[in-house]
């Protein structure tokens, strides 16, 4: 808060504030604000926006969990009642039963783990799974160890669908309903928000008559050739189609073998691109939050875009020279210390860029200092 900070702090919080306005203004002189790349960019925001804001008002309002769904859930979840497993997965039992005789001759556990685990997630960490209610373990490993001793490895290798484990039972403990009543109740609500949005979905599936085109997901699995219309899914008014898909995909590979997992990741698109629609139909766009949000990102963007257009690379005579200018900074030779010339030239060149947009719009900003403080 403004009356909280000292001089200096208020200082920097006005010299930022003043700065990010005038980039802003001359981002706009230069057009930034109208670049496509950075239009289409505040489209995809501005889209994201409305949905977090629909959902947050219209989808998720209702979302209460009671202390009685608490208790029920704490029950089901074993009323507390956890193991401490590390487990060594392995893929045959002649090779379990080799690490249960290296670990009978006094072998580490730990080290074995992490030399001949298979078990990628815990491998790492000495076969260390923490503490487990008996939901979260494989059945037949449940089956095994819950009732038995702690402090020891079992006795003979566990057979499942991932393989053979070797399981050390390190230690028992049970939680309180005071310890887990946080955890046990974000978890109900994110079950039931995705509850909340599975309902939309399908309401917004009859409303827009939404259509899964799964044939050109089985030819982009494939990698083969696809057809002259190449729309994922389609809907009363738009569609996504498959270039659409790849640009806006939030994953380093957006083409699965498994083509539900197309269908999930474009389904999501389409429920926030349905969403904004509703968002903007009940006039969010013009909440205080969405605009706001808006604004700033504009800002940001177009800053960003000048500081790459201004704060060019330097040469090595540039570079050169700059160092020896300031070279009360510096008691190394360049080579040891060129990373932090280069960022303090890159600085430089931005404050200077700053302080000529100063006597450029020297009359059209004004800084209102709370507090009655006078204007800057």
């Amino acid at each position: 808060p403004w009356p909280e900070l000292g001089p200096e702090a208020r200082a920097e919080v006005l010299e930022a504030v003043v700065a990010a306005e005038l980039l802003a203004l001359e981002g706009r002189r230069r057009g930034l604000d109208r670049d496509p790349g950075l239009v289409e960019e505040l489209a995809g925001l501005r889209r994201r926006l409305l949905a977090e804001e629909y959902f947050a008002r219209e989808v998720w309002a209702d979302t209460a969990i009671t202390a009685a769904a608490i208790e029920r859930r704490y029950r089901a979840w074993g009323s507390g009642e956890q193991l401490h497993l590390a487990h060594i997965l392995v893929a045959d039992v002649a090779a379990a039963g080799e690490i249960l005789a290296a670990l009978g001759a006094g072998a580490s556990f730990a080290e074995l783990a992490r030399a001949r685990s298979q078990h990628a997630a815990s491998a790492p960490q000495g076969g260390d799974m923490g503490y487990l209610r008996r939901g979260m373990v494989l059945p037949e490993i449940g089956a095994a160890v819950w009732g038995g001793p702690v402090g020891r490895v079992f006795p003979t290798p566990i057979k499942t669908r991932l393989g053979f484990h070797v399981i050390h039972v390190v230690a028992r403990r049970r939680q309180p309903l005071a310890e887990q009543r946080t955890g046990i109740y974000r978890r109900l609500v994110a079950e039931e928000k995705l509850n909340l949005q599975r309902s939309f979905w399908q309401e917004l599936v009859a409303k827009y008559q939404v259509e899964w085109r799964g044939s050109l997901a089985v030819r982009m699995a494939r990698r083969q050739a696809l057809p002259a219309e190449q729309d994922l899914y389609v809907w009363r008014g738009g569609s996504l189609p498959a270039s659409e898909y790849l640009r806006r995909a939030d994953v380093a590979q957006p083409i699965f073998a498994d083509t539900s997992r197309i269908r999930q990741l474009a389904e999501r698109m389409v429920l926030e691109e349905l969403a904004g629609l509703e968002a903007a139909a009940l006039g969010y766009d013009s909440l205080a939050t969405v605009r706001r949000k808006l604004e700033r990102e504009t800002k940001e963007r177009m800053a960003s875009m000048l500081f790459t257009a201004v704060v060019t690379k330097p040469t090595t005579e540039e570079l050169e020279a700059f160092y020896q200018r300031h070279n009360d900074r510096y008691n190394e030779p360049l080579g040891e210390v060129a990373r932090r010339v280069v960022d303090d030239y890159a600085t430089a060149r931005m404050d200077a860029f700053i302080a000529e947009l100063r006597i450029r719009y020297a009359e059209q900003i004004t800084i209102v200092i709370p507090q009655g403080g006078k204007e800057e």
